[in-house]
């Protein structure tokens, strides 16, 4: 890993925290929780790519509530404004998985430490606060700040202007391929977390290093 790295810069969802803790979320909603939250979750990042590439922006809020409405539309299930709050309250308190806060709280020790993603502000504040993650992070970056989503070079622009540093020095980390392989077009340094023992996309973009979970990450650094 290059010592020049100075600043490691996280996706949040499906990297920090669980996201299928929002299928719990749907079940009593939806016969098969695990199968409506996937195709939710599939249909938000697909609006976000094709709202990039129309050069238009909705914000991440925005987005998944229109996600919602096809997931429920397709799987034919009707709910009140309640139900519906229910389960778009549960972006904004997601649970973190176990490996990260001890990973982030050593990570910390020697780098600075930012959150970068497509969720709003708000979202991301609530999201950090109920996790109990927000103490580990200097800065909390969304793609609001640009009005365009991941793969896109400007969102990754974003932490080189906001952290004051060169690509270089920065390290990203996510678990989600298309992140993966955005971050790394770009010239980052980047670490694949594969929680799930998945395939890479196969598009000849790779990863610097690929890890099982965080604390490995830490130990590579050497500060765990």
């Amino acid at each position: 890993m290059p010592a020049e790295i100075q600043i490691i810069a996280f996706d949040f969802y499906g990297t920090l925290v669980d996201l299928g803790a929002l299928a719990q979320a749907c079940a009593p909603f939806a016969p098969n929780g695990d199968e409506f939250c996937a195709m939710w979750r599939a249909k938000q990042l697909e609006y976000t790519f094709w709202l990039s590439l129309m050069n238009r922006y909705r914000n991440f809020d925005q987005v998944t509530e229109a996600a919602l409405d096809f997931t429920l539309k397709r799987h034919a299930i009707e709910l009140d404004s309640k139900q519906r709050a229910t389960l778009m309250s549960a972006w904004a308190t997601p649970a973190a998985y176990p490996d990260v806060a001890h990973a982030l709280s050593q990570l910390g020790t020697k780098y600075g430490l930012v959150v970068l993603s497509n969720g709003t502000p708000r979202s991301l504040t609530d999201g950090l606060a109920h996790t109990g993650l927000a103490e580990y992070f200097q800065s909390v970056l969304s793609v609001d700040a640009v009005r365009v989503y991941k793969p896109s070079p400007l969102v990754y622009q974003s932490v080189l202007n906001n952290c004051q540093v060169t690509k270089p020095e920065v390290l990203f980390v996510s678990s989600n391929s298309f992140d993966v392989i955005g971050a790394a077009s770009f010239g980052f340094q980047v670490c694949r977390i594969d929680r799930s023992h998945l395939p890479m996309d196969p598009l000849d973009i790779e990863p610097t290093v690929t890890v099982g979970h965080l604390g490995e990450l830490a130990r590579l650094l050497d500060v765990g």
